[in-house]
């Protein structure tokens, strides 16, 4: 941990950095964002903008599903993305500096299908 701040309705009450860091700091957070996105998913749910996490992805990537005939990728859903159980091969490891080097790391991402 690097920081710590504390928010009390949406004013800021607390706030402390901790090794050598600042306000304006970068901090590696790739593992928040499944947090962030889970987050957001619920708010989408509940708003009723995505059916659930049960739905499959494929309404949402169309061009993904449409060249290949492989179902198992037709039955995807947003919650094997959510709990990374899609059958993506990782981004991580070995993998990890050609995906953060790519230019959009959607489509980096979309292509690394292992079947």
């Amino acid at each position: 941990m690097r920081s710590l701040l504390v928010s009390w309705h949406g004013e800021l009450i607390l706030e402390h950095y901790f090794r050598s860091t600042h306000a304006r700091s970068f901090a590696d957070v790739k593992s928040v964002s499944k947090s962030v996105i889970s987050a957001l998913v619920g708010i989408a749910i509940d708003r009723k903008l995505l059916p659930g996490v049960d739905a499959p992805i494929g309404q949402y990537f169309p061009d993904l599903l449409s060249a290949v005939a492989d179902a198992r990728k037709k039955k995807i859903t947003i919650a094997d993305l959510l709990t990374m159980r899609s059958g993506l091969e990782s981004t991580s490891r070995r993998n990890y500096g050609a995906w953060v080097r790519s230019p959009n790391w959607v489509p980096a991402t979309r292509s690394r299908w292992p079947w």
